[in-house]
């Protein structure tokens, strides 16, 4: 009886300490952005904790800026137990691999992050396994997380910016890489034929363009040569490290073309109400964790009458050829119907198919905004 009593009292003093755990990451999140700070990135929460390249270079530099070492850990989270505790240790391990936010919290001190915040909501307490996440969508993340363990967009977001730009885009960000190597890419290859299948829905000349998700760039110069010096280009990306180099090509432009780029949020596109006359999805929609949110968010943006064209796989193994069986049922997590029902729920009008044919893995629609 006495060693069930001290089992019992052990995993209550776990569970207090990872509760507590939640509520100062929760603070501590509304702390870093008083102070500017970047709060972790949501598609980084399953990443470890101890590793240094899943922590975002804000938090980083909060750690540095307080004298402490990359794997250090502040004592005393929530006043619960020490961190030296084996106890208190174990029982934020398991949660800390949801949340860099929480890693936060015990490196710079919950106890003065608490202090010098205004209350949060406290609802995050509860099961040590579940997410806390700052989503101002009430809209459940949408997409597999077997196939996706870190995070629906962790490829693009986690890690260091150079290897995610040679990943994707090739040394330097000059060409190449799993985004830009039309021998390997339909999508690369079909660049001008899709910006002309584009065309034939929408003016672009002198148009205002929102490539959403613009990553490396690869429609960057193709839609700049499209508009022309009267028009603009809104390149709209999540990932920092593709923000850089996507500013990079805008600055080596010398045609005189307005090219701005925007940092998005996974519910937020960012852009000014009403400001935008084509938006360009490609390859992206399957990427949008919460995808309703997003979709009404860049109706806002649209202008009436404006055009969104929306490019995506085949949820259909037997037109993907370029990747293993299965590979595209766990990948894009619904088919062109359900992608279109959603997006007619945001305010969006089905006009048409779009056709592109030398696209085989993908389908391109087309919707207007009223």
């Amino acid at each position: 009886r006495d060693l069930k009593f001290r089992h019992n009292r052990r995993s209550q003093t776990q569970r207090s300490a990872a509760m507590a755990a939640q509520r100062a990451a929760v603070r501590v999140g509304a702390h870093l952005r008083g102070r500017g700070l970047s709060q972790a990135p949501r598609h980084c929460r399953s990443m470890p904790a101890s590793t240094p390249s899943a922590r975002p270079p804000a938090l980083q530099a909060a750690v540095h800026g307080r004298g402490l070492a990359s794997g250090s850990v502040a004592p005393a989270v929530g006043g619960v137990a020490s961190a030296e505790d084996p106890t208190m240790r174990g029982a934020l391990a398991k949660w800390a691999a949801y949340s860099t936010a929480a890693v936060a919290a015990y490196l710079l001190g919950s106890t003065t992050a608490a202090a010098e915040c205004s209350e949060q909501d406290e609802t995050a307490a509860g099961d040590p396994s579940q997410e806390v996440t700052s989503s101002d969508s009430d809209e459940e993340p949408a997409y597999n997380k077997e196939h996706y363990p870190n995070g629906l967009n962790a490829n693009f977001v986690c890690g260091a910016p150079d290897a995610i730009l040679k990943l994707h885009a090739g040394e330097g960000g000059k060409g190449g890489g799993r985004f830009e190597d039309p021998e390997t890419r339909d999508i690369a290859r079909s660049r001008e034929s899709l910006v002309a299948a584009v065309s034939k829905f929408a003016t672009l000349k002198g148009a205002a363009v929102a490539d959403i998700g613009a990553g490396t760039g690869l429609f960057l110069e193709t839609f700049r040569d499209a508009v022309g010096q009267e028009g603009s280009v809104y390149a709209v990306e999540l990932s920092e490290a593709f923000c850089a180099n996507l500013k990079v090509r805008a600055d080596e432009d010398k045609s005189g073309a307005r090219v701005e780029v925007v940092r998005c949020t996974d519910t937020a596109c960012n852009l000014p109400e009403a400001s935008v006359d084509v938006a360009f999805i490609c390859d992206v929609y399957h990427h949008f964790e919460y995808p309703k949110t997003f979709m009404r968010s860049l109706k806002a943006a649209m202008k009436p009458g404006g055009t969104v064209v929306v490019v995506d796989f085949h949820r259909d193994e037997g037109k993907i050829t370029s990747k293993a069986k299965g590979w595209v049922t766990a990948h894009v997590r619904a088919d062109q119907a359900t992608f279109k029902t959603e997006i007619e729920a945001a305010g969006f009008t089905y006009v048409a198919d779009a056709d592109v044919p030398e696209l085989h893995e993908n389908y391109g629609a087309v919707y207007c905004c009223s």
